[in-house]
């Protein structure tokens, strides 16, 4: 099995958490079905973003990547 640069990951307390390794990237965000959230920068590297209230079942999600002006999706 291959892994991903970004996945979801099911935490220790049962929270499903989004991430992506990026350390050369101002800032991002990720968009789930359809509204736009922050994501954390950790000092690793890795932006982080758990959702508070998010149901079983399949989901349509993207990250916004910002580096010096510049926007992308994914």
């Amino acid at each position: 099995i291959k892994r991903r640069p970004s996945a979801t990951k099911i935490s220790s307390d049962e929270r499903k958490m989004f991430s992506l390794f990026a350390p050369t990237i101002d800032e991002v965000k990720l968009v789930l079905d359809g509204e736009e959230y922050e994501m954390t920068r950790r000092p690793n590297g890795r932006f982080e973003y758990t959702p508070s209230n998010i149901t079983d079942g399949d989901h349509s999600y993207k990250f916004r990547i910002k580096k010096s002006g510049w926007v992308l999706s994914s």
